[in-house]
């Protein structure tokens, strides 16, 4: 006599005991986190389309020459766009095939500029204006809390110090954070 279940009288929490795809259909597998890497390309590319033209304003270029003297060129900016996309998305698959923190620290001096602190460019942008600058939804709902989650990652799985990820932030970041001073409130450009 076998003192196994029948299948009649198998419990849903015995199969799921013995069978890892069952409960992985529960929610219970766990993706690797740097997996997650992956998806810094995406987020680029969805910042890329709400500052476009034409899909959700007139454009990050129109807003910036409403307020900028003189006046930036409106032409090729998808196209201006695309080797930061695609450096992002190396750097990521990178950073998630290797799994080391040095090439994380490549990717945070990229992100630093390019999620922190042209994150922040927009919605400083956006309080001081007190209007829409095109970029600010997908800075804020996606960039910051995805990089927020990237220092999390490098602290939690990579052991990086607190110290070492600031001063790379804050070095990488500069350029865009002098850029967001002068351009918000000086209505100048740095670059």
């Amino acid at each position: 006599m076998s003192l196994d279940p029948t299948p009649a009288e198998e419990t849903i929490s015995s199969i799921l005991a013995r069978n890892p795809v069952g409960s992985s259909l529960c929610g219970r597998t766990r993706i690797r986190p740097q997996t997650l890497l992956l998806f810094a390309p995406l987020l680029f590319a969805a910042h890329i389309a709400e500052e476009a033209p034409g899909l959700f304003s007139a454009g990050y270029i129109s807003w910036f020459n409403t307020f900028m003297t003189p006046k930036l060129e409106g032409s090729g900016f998808v196209q201006g766009n695309i080797p930061p996309l695609l450096i992002t998305a190396v750097l990521a698959a990178l950073a998630a095939r290797i799994g080391r923190l040095g090439m994380s620290y490549i990717l945070l001096v990229w992100l630093s500029h390019f999620m922190l602190a042209n994150g922040l460019f927009h919605v400083i942008a956006t309080l001081v204006q007190m209007r829409y600058s095109p970029g600010v939804g997908t800075a804020t709902l996606l960039y910051l809390p995805f990089f927020a989650w990237f220092v999390s990652y490098l602290r939690t799985e990579l052991r990086a110090s607190s110290e070492t990820i600031f001063l790379i932030a804050l070095l990488s970041g500069l350029p865009m954070f002098l850029q967001t001073y002068l351009v918000v409130f000086k209505h100048s450009q740095f670059f």
